[in-house]
């Protein structure tokens, strides 16, 4: 019987999974449909910057990171709470 290597963990960036749930939560309300803002440029900018005032060390690529995931999600995709 062959013996199994754990898989090897590729994915990068704990740091930002770590605290993806709770900037997910806080960034919510800037891509809801229901408010009407879903699609809007400078709703983006505004996450940006309320995702910065809340996680000060993020530099600015770490913050589009999260800012573009957490638009991008589809709606059955996205978290409901911290596990």
């Amino acid at each position: 019987m062959p013996i199994e290597a754990p898989p090897i963990e590729r994915r990068a960036r704990a740091d930002l999974r770590a605290i993806f749930i709770e900037a997910f939560e806080m960034l919510s309300p800037f891509f809801s449909q229901q408010n009407g803002w879903g699609s809007a440029s400078s709703h983006d900018h505004l996450a940006y910057r309320a995702l910065k005032e809340r996680f000060p060390m993020l530099s600015p690529q770490d913050c589009l990171v999260l800012v573009m995931t957490a638009k991008r999600l589809p709606p059955q995709g996205r978290p409901i709470g911290k596990p």
